[in-house]
């Protein structure tokens, strides 16, 4: 859980992040999350109370395990 940060362009470069949720971020944008496209290790994406987030085309580059 990444609390209330909005800068996510270093995600890919962390490692193996299997698991990432998301929960009340405030001015959460698509924009923002682009960058976990990049993070090919990544199984499981969560979004909790974001309903602003209307989709999921945005995920271009999903592997084909992830669940949401």
């Amino acid at each position: 859980m990444l609390g209330s940060a909005t800068n996510y362009k270093r995600l890919p470069e962390i490692g193996k992040i299997e698991k990432l949720s998301f929960t009340w971020v405030r001015q959460l944008t698509v924009e923002h999350l682009l960058p976990i496209n990049k993070m090919s290790y990544l199984r499981e994406l969560k979004f909790d109370n974001q309903a602003h987030l209307t989709d999921l085309e945005w995920l271009t580059e999903a592997n084909g395990e992830l669940t949401f």
